[in-house]
């Protein structure tokens, strides 16, 4: 199996940089918090889906309505009140671009009982608020 070099995670990186600062100024959200979160959530790219453009791996349930493909990925699971990994064939989103997938992460965030926090004016656009509110 091929290393991930820095040089592709630098890359990775250049290419979030543009639709993050458009999807931030669209949405309020930071456009640091939004290339931080894409780099954890994707080890810095490695783990984007082919073809998916999704940097956040949503999964595609019954609401999404958008293009989908599925994919072969190790996921945690409960079984006998142990965490066991196991690899799991799921449907996932599409997106055409880096940035729409951001804009669908940030609406989520934004729309979401559980993230209301980040709407506050104190905290939306603050990078440092933003990731402690995350």
């Amino acid at each position: 199996m091929p290393t991930y070099t820095y040089q592709q995670k630098m890359e990775f990186l250049a290419k979030l940089y543009c639709p993050a600062r458009k999807a931030s100024f669209q949405t309020g959200l930071s456009w640091r918090t939004l290339m931080a979160q894409a780099m954890l959530e994707t080890g810095s790219g490695e783990k984007v889906l082919l073809g998916t453009n999704n940097i956040f791996n949503i999964k595609a349930n019954r609401s999404w309505t958008g293009a989908k493909s599925q994919h072969l990925v190790p996921e945690f699971v409960i079984e006998n009140g142990r965490k066991v990994k196991k690899m799991v064939n799921d449907w996932f989103r599409n997106y055409d671009s880096y940035e729409d997938s951001l804009i669908d992460r940030v609406q989520f965030i934004l729309n979401d009982k559980n993230y209301k926090i980040m709407k506050n004016p104190e905290i939306l656009g603050n990078f440092e608020k933003e990731v402690q509110a995350l």
